[in-house]
């Protein structure tokens, strides 16, 4: 049998056909079937990339990024200094996250 082939040491017994059939088409899909997905290269598989969901940066092709928001006057991390690095011209604004003095996010 191809079982006791594949795998000498081990003495299975299969006594009904149904089981012979069983183990069979299970060793054919492990080795005829591929799923969906899997001939593709990952790679050059046409998906959207990260850099084609961003939006265009406004200074010359560099993203600029506000850390904390602007925060020169302005606490940081707060929605004034995100919407005064907005109005500075940034492309985007990094939050930290962090609890709060009454213990909110």
């Amino acid at each position: 049998m191809l079982i006791t082939f594949i795998f000498p040491r081990v003495k299975l017994q299969l006594n009904s056909l149904f089981y012979r059939l069983s183990a069979i088409c299970t060793i054919s899909l492990l080795f005829f079937v591929q799923a969906p997905g899997l001939a593709q290269d990952p790679i050059t598989a046409s998906k959207p990339t990260l850099h084609s969901l961003l939006p265009q940066p406004r200074n010359a092709g560099i993203y600029v990024v506000a850390h904390r928001g602007a925060h020169n006057g302005i606490p940081e991390n707060s929605l004034p200094a995100y919407e005064k690095a907005i109005e500075l011209g940034c492309d985007f604004v990094e939050i930290d996250v962090r609890t709060t003095k009454d213990g909110e996010l």
